[in-house]
């Protein structure tokens, strides 16, 4: 698969942004070095502009790791199925070698560390003083790893799927582990813990976001939590109805057109709640460096967190409701 046109433009995408991001790395290392907040020399205000190209590097870096992923879920998702045999979505596709669903959540979390370094250069930008540099610069050892990792994964990933390979898709894995009576069975069990599960997750999560100062500590626990909660009910209970198939519970197919890409938009609302919440956290932690009020910003951080979990239940249950007054 590694001559595929689609898996050269995910690699070049891929190792491009690796560059540049070596390039911001190499920067990151003569500011942290030589910086010196109490010095006025042409030096330190070298550094100073530098620090903002820095973050120019790294704001594209997030963007085409963005794009990439998105572009990725397209590959493994819709194009590989019509390649590999037996596969019908990425369930199928990632499962053929051991690199495939590594790579993807190398993918995921490293938007989330991205995000973050971000989010503090933001922060640290807005200060007269730059408070955060040393402590910002200290994340990128971080991002280095999990850029390289991310192209070595995806590489390997690639370069190991062999032509005459046959992918099991996900509705025969799951045939092989139950056998008819213990999936019916199962089917009404599950229909019924993951359900009162998310709802106990989610009741707490709001809560805890709305009294968030006494309990912060807490709310990046619960929201991870809420999100394993959350991708637990859709795969057992609403994913069902938004196939409109009742024995149908794959978590892959809702990224096709034919279900209007929706899972970009529920996955997305996980990752953004997850992210918003890091965000009050880091600004919680570093609160006594900062000069400014950044209690606005506080806010918005809440409420989009807040809105974020309420849409995506929202969405859910529409497509319930839908199937219980249609079907």
């Amino acid at each position: 698969m590694i001559t595929d046109l689609w898996v050269i433009i995910q690699l070049i995408g891929q190792l491009s942004t690796l560059i540049i991001f070596t390039a911001a790395f190499v920067y990151a290392l003569k500011i942290l070095s030589r910086w010196n907040i109490h010095s006025s020399s042409q030096k330190q205000l070298a550094l100073e502009r530098k620090t903002y190209l820095v973050s120019v590097i790294l704001h594209y870096v997030l963007f085409f790791q963005f794009v990439l992923l998105i572009l990725f879920i397209e590959i493994v998702n819709s194009h590989f199925p019509l390649l590999i045999k037996g596969a019908m979505c990425a369930q199928g596709t990632l499962g053929v070698n051991d690199f495939g669903f590594p790579a993807l959540y190398i993918k995921v979390v490293s938007l989330i560390i991205y995000s973050i370094f971000l989010f503090v250069n933001y922060l640290d930008q807005s200060e007269p003083y730059y408070p955060l540099t040393p402590a910002k610069y200290k994340i990128m050892p971080l991002l280095l790893l999990l850029i390289v990792s991310d192209f070595f994964f995806t590489f390997q990933y690639f370069n190991l799927i062999k032509p005459d390979i046959i992918a099991t898709c996900c509705s025969i894995s799951f045939s092989a582990s139950l056998s008819n009576s213990e999936q019916i069975s199962a089917a009404g069990t599950m229909q019924f813990n993951p359900l009162i599960l998310y709802y106990i997750i989610l009741l707490i999560l709001l809560l805890l976001l709305i009294f968030y100062n006494k309990y912060l500590k807490w709310l990046l626990f619960s929201a991870v939590l809420y999100v394993f909660a959350a991708v637990t009910a859709l795969k057992e209970h609403f994913i069902r109805y938004i196939y409109a198939r009742p024995t149908h519970n794959c978590l892959f197919d809702i990224f096709w057109s034919e279900y209007y890409k929706i899972g970009f938009l529920l996955y997305g609302l996980l990752l953004f709640l997850i992210t918003a919440v890091i965000f009050m956290n880091i600004l919680y932690a570093v609160r006594n460096k900062l000069d400014r009020d950044y209690s606005r910003l506080a806010y918005k951080l809440r409420y989009s967190a807040i809105a974020s979990v309420l849409l995506f239940t929202l969405i859910i249950h529409l497509y319930w409701i839908n199937w219980i007054v249609n079907y």
